[in-house]
């Protein structure tokens, strides 16, 4: 991936513009990333908040999950596959490659030939905070479990995570911000209707 400076610039001060709240250094997001990789942090957690969902501050527990839910069930159609590799490119290459990997498969049945799509990394700092919330949040874990297990996000432990009516699910978290943050951001990418693929965490 190649850093391109100036989009960068563009984005971070559109979500200035916008108004939205610095993300909160949680004891987890501290202990496993350096200062610039938080602060590239916060730009994937603004892109989810505000291209993916629309949504802001004040509304966003409120209306999270009846919007990702929506989102979901028209395929993420609304979110173009440029958008997200355009996020992505403005962040830094260290910082990409402390969260994402690129995997490729055939797709023979759909003609869509060799297909990349991205998956996390493996060892990298993203699945060490993903495992440091697995401790006190039976959901998480499970949704790690699944996503060590097969290599990709796994998409369904993440719904049946956001469909579950328990205390785990804290909007006001941080740290699960940041997983869902991590998590649609890939699936926008590479799973919306657009791309005609099928969720590869399922």
């Amino acid at each position: 991936m190649n850093f391109n400076t100036t989009t960068k610039l563009f984005i971070i001060c559109t979500f200035f513009i916008l108004g939205c709240k610095p993300i909160k250094t949680t004891p987890k997001l501290k202990f496993v990333f350096n200062e610039q990789e938080l602060e590239e942090l916060q730009i994937l957690r603004n892109f989810f908040l505000n291209d993916i969902l629309e949504l802001n501050e004040e509304n966003f527990c409120y209306d999270f999950k009846e919007r990702i839910l929506e989102l979901d069930a028209s395929g993420y159609a609304s979110i173009k596959r440029e958008q997200v590799n355009e996020l992505l490119n403005s962040i830094s290459k260290a910082t990409f490659n402390q969260v994402w990997d690129f995997k490729s498969e055939t797709r023979i049945r759909n003609s869509l030939g060799i297909y990349e799509y991205l998956v996390p990394k493996k060892g990298s700092k993203y699945f060490r905070f993903l495992e440091r919330n697995t401790k006190f949040n039976s959901q998480i874990k499970n949704y790690y479990n699944e996503t060590m297990s097969s290599g990709d996000f796994s998409h369904s432990a993440m719904l049946n995570y956001i469909n579950s009516d328990t205390l785990d699910f804290d909007l006001n978290n941080s740290d699960i911000l940041m997983v869902l943050a991590v998590h649609f951001i890939s699936i926008c990418r590479d799973n919306n209707s657009q791309t005609t693929s099928l969720y590869d965490g399922m």
